[in-house]
């Protein structure tokens, strides 16, 4: 219970601008064994504040494209289009900072294709 109360509240951590506090919850909650029965919906959510965490906060290249890379796994296995699109915004946002061009195109264009209108207009 308390790794999803954590996950819940860290995106609020770091709002309030309370990063290393943000950057130490959600690292022992994901280090916690009941991580593993998470919901992936808070799990990949848990990531990618994490990720925010960690650039404004400190430079860990590696370390954060992991967690990011995990976060659009976890995502792409959910039926959540807004989670996943911004699993992809992270990524694209962490892979152009980085100077990763190529990399940050496919992710610009996996976004794109998946932000596109259907194309029945009787959808809307």
């Amino acid at each position: 219970m308390g790794v999803t109360l954590t996950a819940a509240c860290v995106p609020y951590l770091l709002q309030g601008s309370s990063m290393a506090e943000c950057r130490d919850r959600a690292e022992r909650a994901l280090a916690h064994p009941a991580t593993a029965a998470l919901d992936a919906r808070l799990e990949a959510q848990l990531r990618i504040t994490l990720r925010l965490a960690l650039v404004y906060g400190t430079s860990q290249v590696e370390r954060i494209g992991a967690i990011l890379a995990r976060a659009v796994e976890l995502a792409a296995g959910l039926d959540d289009a807004d989670m996943l699109l911004q699993a992809l915004g992270a990524t694209f946002i962490h892979r152009f900072n980085n100077s990763e061009h190529r990399e940050a195109q496919a992710s610009a264009e996996h976004f794109a294709a998946l932000a596109q209108p259907p194309a029945d207009p009787a959808i809307f």
